[in-house]
């Protein structure tokens, strides 16, 4: 009987662990960084997505093919894309845009379970505590804060 409620506590435990999500920093790696930089090529997804957006604004006579050499319009797509200040940039706008989307939302909740010992003489030593927090806003100021993350990416996008 007594196994149940800590089977039920152990089985809830595991589906917490399995569908958090979680971040774990990693160190530089130069030879990934070296590996990545020469396999830049003209030919490389970014540049030719990029390259297909631009034709669709453009004439057909001006379609970007790099298998006969750069002209100016084709070097120009490739230095759009790999431009260390404009890769850091659209990294900015790209962080912007994820706050604009999920500004006003809820913070997610969170499950704990605390596991105790009593060290004194009881007939059931073990207390496991299962909890839920979660926040509900009550400050009216969702809009205000979706606003603030629209103008934050307005000002990333025009700066």
């Amino acid at each position: 009987m007594q196994a149940f409620p800590i089977r039920r506590s152990s089985i809830l435990l595991g589906l917490v662990l399995v569908g958090c999500q979680s971040y774990e920093p990693r160190p530089l790696s130069p030879e990934e960084h070296r590996a990545s930089w020469q396999a830049r090529s003209p030919e490389s997804d970014s540049v030719v997505e990029l390259a297909r957006r631009l034709d669709s604004e453009s004439e057909p006579a001006d379609r970007y093919d790099p298998s006969d050499g750069l002209d100016c319009a084709e070097a120009e797509v490739v230095a759009l894309v790999f431009n260390p200040d404009l890769r850091t940039s659209r990294a900015r706008a790209g962080i912007a845009a994820a706050t604009a989307e999920h500004a006003g939302l809820w913070e997610d909740p969170v499950l704990a379970i605390d596991l105790l010992r009593v060290i004194d003489s009881v007939s059931n030593p073990w207390v496991v505590v299962p909890g839920l927090a979660f926040t509900i806003p009550i400050s009216g100021r969702l809009e205000a804060e979706q606003a603030r993350a629209d103008a934050a990416l307005r000002a990333t996008l025009a700066g």
